[in-house]
């Protein structure tokens, strides 16, 4: 139990970051990255094992998912963006690997929810701000 008690210390110490939404990215990229091998055992349970070859496409994106803390010990805002960023990247490889019919781009909707909760209201503010300016100075 010792063995298992400093490996989790190891991974919340991987994880860990002092802004919260950075840390929340951590956790998130590292739950994904943990739970991608069960993706192909789910599938077999429930298509069959002769229909799952193309689900191993979407392990590369693992190696990113498990970088994201280590972006964010040098960048913060490039770890928020990279996160969302490797998750719809990894919804397009499913989608063409399995078929619009599978419906796996439905999982595009946490991806892109995941991706705004990750940055700051005043952020999305200062976007818009200067979203209206550009338009207004185009337009005008």
């Amino acid at each position: 139990m010792e063995g298992l008690a400093r490996l989790w210390r190891r991974v919340a110490g991987y994880a860990a970051h002092p802004d919260p939404l950075t840390s929340a990215a951590n956790w998130i990229a590292l739950v994904v990255a943990w739970n991608q091998p069960f993706y192909p055992l789910y599938l077999w349970a429930a298509v069959g094992a002769d229909k799952i070859a193309p689900s191993f496409l979407t392990f590369m994106s693992t190696p990113i998912f498990m970088a994201v803390p280590a972006v964010a010990k040098r960048h913060a805002l490039a770890a928020r963006v990279l996160l969302p960023l490797t998750g719809i990247a990894n919804e397009i490889v499913s989608t063409k690997a399995f078929g619009v019919g599978s419906g796996v781009e439905i999982f595009l909707v946490p991806c892109a929810l995941i991706g705004a909760a990750l940055f700051r209201p005043e952020l999305w503010r200062k976007m818009g701000d200067d979203g209206l300016r550009r338009a207004a100075y185009r337009g005008g």
